[in-house]
């Protein structure tokens, strides 16, 4: 319910204790708040942590590495990611 809500901060402390398999998710929804407002060094490490790397979860950890990059040419570190 506070997810839905954009509570975040006390949907990730409830998944936290009672669904944990719901952070990564609940992650990426707070960085694309983030994102939109402007917070990007705060939207950066929330796309991180929504980063899940299960083969059966690709598209979610694509759509946040690809956060995680707008976001790491927007805070200016830029050389962050780069293989």
């Amino acid at each position: 319910m506070r997810r839905d809500l954009m509570h975040w901060d006390s949907a990730l402390s409830l998944a936290k204790r009672l669904a944990p398999d719901q952070i990564p998710y609940i992650s990426k929804e707070y960085a694309q708040q983030l994102e939109f407002t402007g917070d990007s060094q705060n939207a950066l490490s929330h796309y991180e942590s929504g980063i899940t790397r299960d083969e059966a979860k690709r598209d979610h950890d694509e759509s946040c590495a690809a956060g995680v990059a707008r976001m790491s040419i927007r805070t200016g570190d830029i050389r962050r990611y780069v293989c």
